[in-house]
């Protein structure tokens, strides 16, 4: 729907305003993004777990109705807040005198630290409390206590007040909200300050040139130095980079294979990596949440706790076999997990991984977990041997785009085999739907979409692999 350019400033069209205007300016003409729809699932269960735990801290309080006037002293929760100037959503209000309206603001965040955009949050939700007939008091931000071991609100949040440090921000917002209604209103469309946001942005086809097929955003960690220079000589594709233009060792080597079209394979350390390689192999894969609010027993805040992994093995004939284990329930996975990886207890062969940091962390999580298990835990853990690591260092192609996840690599390698025909396509997807899942229930379709991403991962890896020993064979064909 249109929305018009004379409607109140939101706490979301502010701080969009901040990144890209020309995107804001686009959805606010109602122009269409070239995105596809996101499933019901894809929310953040974890995000509400927090609110929810956050207001156990304030007994007594009441939800407030959109539109609702706030007439009793007291807590309110989810208060929407409107005048012709601004809108916003307050997550905690404490109305302290309704004659006076007085009131105190809390922001509650899911973070373990109390970062310095939130203050620029908080001052935009206190001036909107101004427009609309209240006065602010004290204003506080509730976030996560990384120290806290249980899901108590007492333990698990600090309770930061930013009051004394607001004034300077709360000074500035009126001529920034002036300036950002009339860029809403002015008819020609803002100028481009292209970044790395413009790569997942919906409108970058109305946005940027048709010949730009190569964005100079594949170029990992440009620094500011970096991105000011593309901006202010409008260089958006990779090949219109000069020899002069600074760049570090991996930023010369993807902009040469961008503009000479040839690809990068270094035999030599693909030869030496694949060497170190033991029979008989395994190839394995976790999916893991990070929820906040601690679920079981020893986690932290955001403390990994595996629900699913695909393991293919190979056994000494060369012959491949599958196991898969995930979790359906709201219960521990870990038990069931490690009773299920404990095919890995006489496993003597190397462990091919996608990130090994990741696995291997998930790995000693289990072992401090389970003592009795931590012997075959820490030899699996030692056995790891990381083929994102090898792609990094020894092969470059120009359909990795700049990237070196497996997802990326693989569609490169193998179109047909890539995750785009998946439901699920992404680690964070994974962890969307599961969490949905366990709370609400869900079709075999729903979990066999879990199944089948976490499988594509171990298939991806063995592709992947199968395709650097050809090129170090000397039989597979010259990638483009």
């Amino acid at each position: 729907m249109k929305t018009s350019p004379f409607s109140p400033i939101t706490n979301r069209l502010w701080q969009s305003g901040s990144q890209c205007k020309r995107l804001l300016w686009y959805k606010q003409r109602g122009l269409k993004e070239s995105i596809p729809p996101r499933p019901d699932w894809r929310t953040s269960v974890a995000k509400h777990q927090v609110h929810e735990v956050a207001r156990r801290l304030f007994p007594g309080g009441r939800f407030a109705a959109r539109g609702e006037s706030l007439r009793n002293e007291g807590t309110w929760f989810d208060v929407w807040l409107e005048s012709d100037r601004y809108a916003c959503r307050a997550d905690i209000l404490v109305l302290k005198d309704k004659n006076k309206r007085t009131v105190d603001l809390y922001r509650v965040k899911s973070a373990t630290r109390l970062y310095d955009r939130y203050l620029d949050d908080v001052a935009f939700q206190t001036v909107c409390l101004r427009a609309a007939g209240f006065v602010p008091d004290r204003q506080f931000i509730i976030h996560i206590n990384p120290a806290a071991d249980r899901p108590d609100p007492d333990v698990l949040f600090v309770i930061s007040e930013v009051t004394d440090r607001l004034n300077g921000r709360l000074r500035s917002i009126p001529a920034k909200a002036a300036a950002l209604r009339r860029l809403l209103r002015q008819e020609k469309e803002p100028g481009r300050r292209p970044g790395y946001h413009c790569m997942e942005c919906g409108f970058r086809s109305q946005c940027w040139p048709d010949e730009v097929t190569e964005p100079v955003f594949w170029l990992p960690a440009l620094n500011d130095d970096q991105q000011q220079i593309i901006r202010n000589r409008e260089w958006l594709d990779i090949r219109q980079l000069p020899d002069s233009f600074p760049v570090n060792q991996r930023q010369a080597l993807i902009r040469e294979v961008h503009q000479n079209r040839q690809p990068f394979i270094h035999h030599t350390l693909l030869t030496d990596s694949l060497s170190q390689l033991r029979q008989p192999l395994a190839f394995l894969d976790f999916e893991a949440d990070n929820p906040p609010v601690p679920r079981f027993q020893g986690m932290k805040p955001f403390g990994q706790i595996p629900y699913q992994f695909s393991l293919l093995l190979h056994d000494e004939s060369g012959q491949m076999s599958g196991i898969d284990y995930l979790h359906r329930d709201g219960s521990d996975p870990r038990p069931g997990l490690l009773e299920r990886l404990s095919v890995l207890r006489n496993h003597q062969g190397s462990i091919v991984v996608y990130n090994h940091q990741f696995e291997r962390q998930i790995l000693s999580l289990l072992a401090a977990w389970s003592p009795d298990d931590a012997g075959w835990l820490a030899g699996a853990a030692s056995r790891l041997w990381d083929l994102q690591e090898v792609v990094q260092h020894g092969v470059y192609l120009p359909g990795f785009q700049g990237k070196y996840s497996l997802k990326q690599v693989l569609n490169a390698l193998y179109p047909r085999f890539s995750y785009g025909t998946l439901t699920v396509q992404s680690g964070l997807d994974s962890q969307y739907l599961w969490n949905h899942l366990i709370v609400n229930g869900g079709s075999e379709t729903d979990w066999q979409a879990l199944l089948d991403y976490c499988r594509r991962d171990t298939e991806g890896m063995v592709l992947v692999l199968g395709k650097l020993r050809e090129w170090v064979q000397g039989t597979g064909n010259q990638p483009d």
